[in-house]
């Protein structure tokens, strides 16, 4: 068994690299492609700039993306990480455990190590030497 398991080590990081990358461009897609102005009233909501809903829209966007390709992978990790952190100290951090922190903090785990480990054989930052 651990043989056999041990030749599938190198899916390990792409399969957390399409799980990160899926919930980037679904939290992404919809405030880019049809709510944004619903998003931008959020986040100004929260005391922040207008301009950070397109940030924390469009970097969550772009970094999965990258993720699902493994290009510029431990950028765009960090990218969606700090997305994730902001989304965290905004919505989620006063409500503790019970709150819905699970989620967030678990998807900042998964960034932290993409970040720290890398792409992995199956991406292009492996095939070119990124």
């Amino acid at each position: 068994m651990r043989a056999f398991l041990e030749r599938l080590r190198p899916l390990a990081p792409l399969s957390l690299r399409l799980v990160l990358a899926g919930l980037a461009i679904t939290f992404a897609m919809g405030k880019v492609f049809h709510g944004m102005g619903d998003f931008t009233r959020q986040v100004t909501g929260w005391g922040l700039k207008a301009w950070w809903a397109q940030a924390l829209a469009w970097g969550s966007l772009v970094s999965g993306f990258f993720l699902v390709l493994g290009v510029l992978t431990r950028v765009a990790a960090l990218t969606f990480g700090a997305v994730t952190v902001v989304l965290l100290w905004k919505t989620r951090l006063h409500a503790g455990w019970g709150g819905g922190l699970d989620l967030p903090v678990l998807t900042l785990a998964a960034c932290l190590s993409v970040a720290l480990s890398g792409a992995g054989r199956a991406s292009i930052d492996e095939r070119f030497g990124g």
